[in-house]
């Protein structure tokens, strides 16, 4: 039942971004938002990302989902750009979409099409993620950074790759997982 939801989700609107702040403790100055995908369902409500993004990933939806992120964050990044707020916006990406060799061009479409600083948008990837196959990652990661993006590693520590990795990912942001600073 909640797989046909989800095929008709997208068609009905029912995605949306939430943006959550990111702020710099030293200033208390929200410097960037992180966007991040909500269903509301027409009769569960807010269904949690939990329950439903393992589905989309199973289901291939994840590629039309993805795609629809994309778009929604970097049209809304370039509003605010525009009114001249320079927020940075993060997305997170799927593991498929991060093997997707097109993904820097429709990100270099889209940053064109909405007139986007790139380097206003930073592309997350999990730890998990970028090691599931370290040397394309790599060269996918080279690419973003080519095109001006800024790239982060979400969740670190949560998997087994070794630090050295560290050095060789074009990196700007590392977010160390919670069950290191929780306590």
């Amino acid at each position: 039942i909640l797989e046909a939801d989800l095929r008709r989700a997208l068609e009905n609107q029912e995605f949306m971004l939430c943006y959550q702040p990111q702020q710099n403790l030293s200033n208390q100055e929200i410097v960037g938002v992180e966007a991040l995908l909500r269903w509301n369902h027409a009769e569960r409500g807010v269904v949690s990302p939990g329950a439903f993004i393992p589905i989309l990933e199973e289901t291939g939806l994840i590629h039309d989902v993805g795609d629809w992120i994309l778009e929604e964050a970097v049209k809304q990044a370039a509003l605010w750009e525009h009114q001249g707020l320079g927020l940075r916006v993060s997305v997170n990406l799927a593991p498929v979409q991060v093997q997707n060799l097109q993904l820097v061009d429709k990100l270099s479409d889209l940053v064109g099409r909405y007139q986007l600083t790139p380097e206003i948008l930073k592309l997350e990837i999990t730890e998990t993620t970028a090691m599931q196959s370290p040397d394309q990652t790599l060269l996918n990661l080279q690419k973003f950074k080519e095109c001006g993006f800024r790239v982060a590693i979400d969740d670190f520590g949560t998997g087994y790759s070794s630090l050295a990795y560290l050095l060789e990912f074009p990196l700007d942001t590392l977010k160390i997982d919670r069950a290191f600073v929780k306590d």
